[in-house]
């Protein structure tokens, strides 16, 4: 990532509550909202995985930047930035999808640590 690109305002944000965490197995984010254009929209998030043990909900807040159009939100993400994972830095967890949206994420909950599943993460709108 270029600096400029890390000092550029987001186009949209992202927040994801978990209240149901298995360790490794996955997570079922019982909420996840897009805030884009002033407006809420539900969105489904499939892929991310926490490797903490004994958590019992998660709270993750994603920037969202190159969002043209809602509907490029929708897409297969994949690791944009090489070995980047939640705590590992200031950055956290940095995907891009086939639209060029790119989504990072941090974790607010302490400890906690968000990585891919091995096929990536599957976001799109709730229908």
């Amino acid at each position: 990532m270029r600096a400029a690109n890390k000092k550029a305002s987001p186009d949209a944000t992202m927040k994801l509550v978990a209240t149901s965490v298995a360790a490794g197995v996955g997570i079922s984010w019982g909420t996840s909202k897009l805030h884009y254009q002033g407006k809420y929209y539900d969105v489904v998030v499939d892929g991310l995985t926490v490797g903490s043990v004994g958590v019992n909900a998660i709270t993750a807040v994603g920037r969202v930047y190159h969002l043209g159009k809602l509907e490029d939100l929708d897409g297969h993400y994949v690791a944009a930035v090489a070995g980047a994972t939640v705590g590992g830095g200031p950055e956290g967890l940095a995907m891009k999808n086939q639209h060029g949206v790119e989504i990072r994420m941090t974790a607010t909950t302490r400890g906690v640590s968000l990585t891919m599943g091995a096929a990536g993460v599957k976001v799109e709108l709730k229908k």
